[in-house]
């Protein structure tokens, strides 16, 4: 298994969510955070704004986890 890229605004976001009170968890999977607030838990995919919009698709294992 290789690693996966991460987007260079990663450590920012995670950074403000924590901030917030958030717990963060970086993951190496088809998503890239696992959040937690007050017993609310969501998977967060991070895309770089600053990128063209074909930097920022989906790969083909996000988006099948998208449609479920």
């Amino acid at each position: 298994m290789r690693a996966r890229r991460t987007d260079t605004n990663l450590k920012e976001i995670v950074r403000a969510y924590r901030e917030l009170g958030c717990s963060v968890h970086v993951t190496n999977r088809e998503w890239d955070l696992t959040i937690s607030y007050a017993g609310i838990t969501d998977l967060v995919e991070v895309k770089d704004g600053a990128k063209p919009p074909s930097a920022r698709k989906l790969t083909p294992a996000e988006s099948k986890l998208h449609d479920k």
